[in-house]
């Protein structure tokens, strides 16, 4: 059992939401912004796993995971570098090691 534990196999997952509404900032111009995101996570989720994880978007904007939003499975976003619209896809990529006895999530890339 513990040569499986020296093994660094992996499974890349992607997990994919979409902008809900902009909370805070210049989304339009493409500057900093706060946005909340839905789809991420399901209801009653812990959000605390993936806290500082990067999030993009297919139009460029990048940017960390901030915190939930609710109890609904909505999270804040706080996104920068590309101008973001309500309904546009934001992405999660990340790695799960199928022998990790404590099942943590890292970032891929």
């Amino acid at each position: 059992a513990s040569a499986k534990r020296c093994l660094r196999v992996y499974r890349p997952k992607e997990r994919t939401g979409q902008v809900e509404r902009v909370a805070s900032g210049e989304a339009a111009a493409g500057g900093a912004c706060e946005v909340v995101c839905k789809g991420l996570f399901s209801k009653g989720s812990d959000v605390t796993r993936f806290l500082g994880l990067e999030v993009g978007t297919p139009s460029g904007a990048r940017g960390t995971l901030a915190g939930a939003f609710g109890k609904s499975g909505k999270v804040r976003v706080r996104l920068s570098g590309a101008p973001v619209a309500v309904g546009d896809p934001v992405t999660i990529a990340i790695r799960k090691y199928v022998f990790d006895p404590d099942k943590r999530t890292v970032q891929q890339g």
